[in-house]
């Protein structure tokens, strides 16, 4: 074999671990597992400084309706799964890009789509108040999303105020949570034993998925303890319960699947992932130019006008789409044909 031949082979080597080690854009990236659980605890201790006017159960949840689950009422999810928010100016730089950060998640794994509000009546304002809460779904106009100084430290505890937002409750208020949990009512704080409630099915709706111990919206293991003593148990050895880092599987399949979407960037599902312009100024807009990934519209457009912009049937052609976007090749110089090759892995939908 010739020299030149052998540097040839050697340099293809160099180029494949510079891909295969290139950085996932951050849209994308599954965040850092955490190294120990507690999130549930820590939004509890911001919690302690919520005013007496805020109503709160289960801890972090704003009691605006009954203890009806919204996942047993599609009028509690956001049309279209399309969720106006804004953002308040009292957070800095670094508070922003967190909860862009949580942002960013929730559109490279579900369906979900936040979207800057324009004039949409219902809303979240997600402001910087004492302690961190959230009303479950929607409940009508500027709905307050609270997080205080302790609370967007962690991502893990922004995807989950997201979560009770966009109509979910805590895992462990399932109905068959006493099969995988054993709760010590002994050491939960005097007066807080409602916060453990579970719900008959009539009121909470699983979506068939098995019970989640490393949901995002479980408790962990000392929520509500009096005396440093573990309040809910796992009865399966070895399970973690109390997420801080990132969704769970499970959790991506219960928001998409309450959505009535695939999630990874289909579009909001009301009526079985319907997909149509919100504007009808949308085909001028398109004609522009609006719908180009390099137009400052894009996000607007990918959220309001997927029609006009050819986004209503997008889809990967080939199933290797998802693992050549995790290794960065969505935005590496040279891999242009990832736009159209792998539009929905690469989060263009």
């Amino acid at each position: 074999m010739s020299r030149r031949i052998v540097s040839m082979q050697y340099l293809v080597c160099i180029l494949l671990v510079a891909v295969a080690s290139s950085p996932v854009p951050e849209s994308i990236r599954p965040l850092t597992k955490a190294k120990s659980s507690g999130l549930f605890s820590t939004i509890l201790k911001a919690n302690k400084q919520v005013d007496d006017t805020v109503h709160l159960f289960e801890g972090d949840i704003v009691q605006t309706m009954s203890l009806e689950n919204a996942l047993k009422d599609n009028n509690k999810r956001w049309p279209n799964g399309q969720v106006p928010y804004v953002i308040s100016s009292q957070f800095d730089t670094y508070a922003k890009s967190q909860i862009q950060k949580a942002i960013d998640r929730y559109h490279a794994e579900t369906c979900i789509r936040f979207v800057k509000r324009a004039n949409e009546q219902n809303y979240i304002n997600i402001v910087s108040k004492d302690g961190c809460y959230s009303a479950v779904g929607v409940s009508g106009g500027a709905q307050e999303l609270s997080l205080a100084n302790g609370c967007y430290q962690y991502v893990g505890i922004i995807l989950h105020e997201m979560m009770h937002a966009v109509g979910f409750f805590h895992e462990q208020s399932r109905t068959d949570r006493d099969s995988h949990i054993t709760i010590n009512w002994n050491n939960i704080e005097d007066g807080m034993a409602y916060n453990f409630d579970s719900y008959p099915s009539t009121y909470i709706d699983d979506l068939g998925t098995n019970y989640d111990y490393n949901s995002i919206m479980h408790y962990d293991q000392y929520a509500f303890s009096k005396n440093g003593n573990p309040t809910i148990v796992p009865k399966q050895s070895g399970a973690v319960i109390g997420n801080i880092a990132d969704f769970s599987t499970i959790d991506i399949q219960k928001i998409n699947k309450y959505y009535e979407c695939s999630g990874r960037g289909n579009g909001g599902g009301d009526g079985g992932g319907s997909c149509s312009d919100n504007d009808s100024n949308c085909p001028s807009w398109a004609a522009s130019g609006y719908c180009s990934s390099s137009s400052i519209y894009y996000q607007f457009m990918q959220a309001n006008c997927p029609a006009s912009c050819g986004l209503c049937s997008c889809t990967d052609k080939d199933p290797v789409c998802y693992n050549w976007a995790l290794r960065g090749y969505c935005v590496l110089p040279g891999y242009d044909f990832m736009e159209d090759y792998c539009p929905k892995s690469c989060n263009l939908c």
